[in-house]
Formats: structure tokens, sequence, C-alpha cells
């Protein structure tokens, strides 16, 4: 890679680390004027970028409003680069259905790992919240995905992760799927138990559990 591409890429990292949406599409632009492919903006620059925001979240010096932020921000970029993805042909990392579990309607958890899912290269479908356990055995019936993304804050609706999960093996699908739980209620203990593959603390955790699950 040659200095300049590297001097564009670092910068667009950096202006996503410093949260400056007016920096980022000014490079993503610059980068695009040069030549650079979409894959190289985002795995070089975008990605580099949220890797830089994740490290900083696990060291405490950005908090959630900071990752719902950057989230927002490389989604948005994404989307400008679509034109240019889909006359390449867009790579993607994996398939992901998420949800959180019936009797629990929280979703801003569920909503943010989404949301750097799909940053990161992910294909997502979000069943949304109160979600049946049949419900995310039709999903992935249909879709066929690498990864189940399971979400409960509430911690009545722990037997409703094992139903879920056991719904999933009855199917005959477990497999087929990795299956990750995450939310407030969740633990590696109660992943343990139940069968999933792995817990992950927080939505950042998800995307680097997800990213070495694929």
């Amino acid at each position: 890679m040659s200095e300049g591409k590297y001097r564009i890429l670092e910068n667009l990292a950096s202006s996503i680390d410093r949260l400056d949406i007016e920096a980022v599409e000014k490079a993503v632009r610059r980068a695009t004027e040069i030549g650079l492919s979409p894959r190289e903006i985002i795995e070089k620059g975008i990605m580099k970028g949220l890797e830089i925001i994740g490290d900083k979240y696990d060291r405490r010096e950005y908090f959630l409003s900071e990752l719902l932020m950057s989230a927002e921000i490389a989604n948005r970029v994404m989307k400008t680069l679509e034109p240019q993805l889909s006359a390449e042909g867009r790579r993607v990392r994996g398939k992901v259905v998420i949800g959180t579990v019936q009797g629990d309607l929280h979703d801003i958890g569920k909503n943010l790992a989404a949301s750097l899912l799909k940053a990161s290269g992910f294909e997502v479908h979000d069943l949304g919240i109160d979600v049946p356990p049949e419900k995310f055995v039709e999903k992935i019936e249909d879709v066929k995905p690498n990864i189940v993304g399971i979400s409960a804050l509430l911690t009545v609706v722990l037997p409703m992760l094992k139903k879920t999960v056991e719904a999933i093996e009855a199917a005959g699908l477990r497999e087929q799927v990795k299956i990750m739980l995450g939310g407030r209620a969740a633990s590696s203990e109660i992943a343990e138990e139940i069968g999933a593959d792995v817990y992950c603390k927080d939505a950042w955790e998800g995307v680097k559990k997800a990213i070495e699950l694929t």
C-alpha cells in the first residue's frame, strides 16, 4: 500500500475514533477518488476505527454512547458505499439471526449489537423483541445463518433461553449454527448450562466473538 493510501485510511480510522462524521465522509470520498476499493475502505479504515473504539470501550475510556455513535457513523458511511459494493460483489463475513427472547421487551443492547455487526460486514436478520423459540427456528431455516444471537435482560426469562436452544436442537438445526448469548441476565455459566457456544458481556465483544466464529 502506498504511503498516500495508508495516510488516507489512517485518517479515516482516526476520524471514526473521534466520532467526527464530516471528517469520516470526507476521508471516504478521498479514498474513493484515489481508487481505493470499498473493501479496502471498510476493512482497513472503517473496521480499524471501530476496533480502536472497541479497545477504548474495553478500557472504559469510551462508554455506551460512544459505541452507539460509532455504529451509527459506520452504518451511515456503509450506505454511501453500497452501490460500489453491489457492483464489485460485496463479501459478506457471515449471516447472523439476532433477537431478544420471548417475554423480554428490551432492545438497546440487541440493537447496538446488530448495528455493530452490520458495520463489521455481517448480514444481520433482526427478529426484534419478545421472540418465541419457533420464530428463531423459522428464521434459521429460512436464511441459514452462521450465528444466532439471543439476548435476555430480565432474569425471569432465563428459562426461555434454554427453551430457545432446545427448540433449535429439536428442529435438527443445532449443528448448523453457533449460538451466542448476550444481555444482563445471561452469563458464561448459563451459556454452558444450556448448551450455547459463547457468552458476550456486551455488544462489542459480540462482534469480536462473531468474527472468531466465522
